[in-house]
């Protein structure tokens, strides 16, 4: 009679953690637990429920439990597993895997687990070997395909990447994250229309994550497509209210259009969610210095370099603020700054070099123009300060 009671409770609770009634199911398992504290299945699924409510530490204690009562028991291991990773343990998650696959060497899944955990460790060779064999245990492993797509693109193999991704999508035309990261593939290729194309798709099958907006923006934006992109960021905007990166990026959609005051209102937004962000700072600078607001422009490039001071456009746009006031001396030093940072900055030597002839330092002027020439030897510019400068120099 008590055995099938236990039973009972423990079926309930599988029912009740179907139904993601959490709570109910873990009462359940734990009267079939006191009942029987040997029944290694309730610990198993009272594990599952605890992870389902992000209870990581209650569902180890659990799954612990059901793997000392069943040594053997490899769905233990593998849970158990998931919730270390889940605390961001992986190597203690890679042992567990490891632990199903020793018990059963054809759990496609267990290698697909300890694939993710080799990916989050950054160990893309190791995942990869993992997916492949998760593969060809299961030739249907949609997931598996996807995640070793995944793997390849980090790796910068982009054409492995999207043949992965796509066989994902061939086993299962409905997976919008298949598309997603074809589409991610498609970008780090350059090849932007096809990955706008597949963000589309993915939204179509997902039209409420905020990241594939983001994503197809910032596709749409890189070839042009301005009001689209804007639409775009303005949906992740209502999806995610709090999302700095895309009130950022919609400020430099504004701002490319010359919507200059909707770009520093963006841009302003992007720093009240995010204080540090340099980019935001710089770029804001260069909106003010757009509209002639050259004070608050220094005052932005000025914080954007304190937050991050080897920001070389921090300092180029600082020193162009510089010049327009007529500071030659400070834009001669922010230019200094951007070469010494980086010394292939073409444009900073060339702008030194009209402060200096601004400044009659006429042999300053001329070794930077021609720093500028061999860096830009195309430019006609060039050429022509140097002649310029040449004429200015005092006669011997």
């Amino acid at each position: 009679m008590i055995l099938a009671t236990q039973s009972r409770f423990n079926n309930r609770g599988n029912a009740h953690n179907a139904k993601g009634e959490h709570d109910q199911a873990i009462a359940d398992f734990s009267e079939a637990i006191r009942l029987n504290p040997t029944y290694a299945n309730a610990f198993y699924n009272r594990g599952r429920a605890h992870e389902d409510r992000g209870e990581h530490d209650q569902a180890i204690a659990d799954f612990s439990e059901a793997i000392r009562l069943k040594p053997n028991y490899a769905d233990a291991f593998i849970n158990r597993g998931l919730a270390y990773q889940n605390k961001r343990e992986h190597d203690k998650a890679i042992v567990d895997y490891s632990g199903a696959i020793r018990l059963d060497p054809t759990y496609a899944n267990a290698f697909y687990n300890r694939g993710n955990a080799h990916s989050d460790k950054g160990e893309l060779d190791l995942a990869i070997a993992d997916y492949s064999e998760a593969i060809r245990l299961d030739p249907k492993y949609a997931h598996a395909f996807n995640n070793r797509g995944n793997a390849h693109n980090a790796k910068g193999e982009h054409d492995q990447a999207i043949a992965d991704n796509s066989e994902a999508i061939r086993l299962d035309p409905t997976y919008a994250n298949a598309f997603y990261n074809r589409g991610v593939a498609h970008s780090d290729k350059g090849e932007l229309d096809l990955a706008i194309a597949d963000y589309s798709e993915s939204l179509r099958l997902d039209p409420t994550d905020a990241d594939l907006f983001l994503n197809r923006a910032l596709a749409l934006q890189a070839v042009g497509a301005l009001d689209q992109a804007i639409a775009d960021y303005s949906q992740v905007i209502r999806l995610d209210a709090r999302n700095a990166n895309a009130f950022y990026n919609r400020g430099n959609a504004h701002k490319a259009k010359g919507e200059i005051d909707e770009a520093i209102a963006d841009y302003s937004e992007a720093i009240r969610l995010n204080p540090t962000s340099a980019d935001a700072l710089n770029n804001r600078g260069v909106a003010h210095r757009a509209k002639g607001e050259l004070d608050q422009a220094i005052a932005d490039h000025s914080e954007a370099i304190r937050l991050n001071p080897l920001s070389a456009n921090a300092f180029y746009n600082r020193a162009l603020v510089h010049e327009a006031r007529g500071g030659h001396d400070q834009a001669i030093a922010d230019y200094s700054e951007v070469i010494r940072l980086n010394s292939t900055f073409a444009l900073a030597f060339y702008n030194r070099g009209i402060a200096h002839e601004k400044k009659g330092d006429t042999a300053a002027a001329l070794a930077d123009f021609q720093a500028y020439q061999r860096l830009v030897p195309d430019d006609p510019d060039a050429a022509a300060a140097i002649e310029r400068v040449n004429k200015q120099k005092p006669r011997e």
